[in-house]
């Protein structure tokens, strides 16, 4: 009989962080960019694979790994979730 435990990984993509937000910021000093065209322009020029083209809200990391936790998730265990706006292909 299974012990109910799960053990996963989430790894999430480029996310609005503190950080990042700062590095924006720098980024774009010399612009009259909104916060909006600051982050299209990075991912449109620094992560052109996204297929969300946005970056990821920690809220939303956070959303999922709480899902992730929870019993109606029971049936993930050991696994790799990727949060990473559609970054990195996968097989299919």
């Amino acid at each position: 009989m299974g012990t109910n435990v799960t053990v996963n990984t989430v790894m999430p993509g480029s996310t609005l962080t503190e950080g990042v937000q700062e590095m924006l910021d720098t980024m774009y000093a010399d612009t009259n960019f909104t916060q909006e065209e600051k982050e299209h322009d990075f991912m449109k020029n620094h992560r052109p694979l996204s297929q969300i083209q946005r970056l990821i809200r920690p809220e939303e990391i956070g959303s999922f790994v709480a899902y992730v936790a929870s019993p109606i998730a029971g049936g993930f265990s050991g696994e790799a979730l990727r949060m990473d706006g559609g970054m990195v292909p996968t097989i299919f």
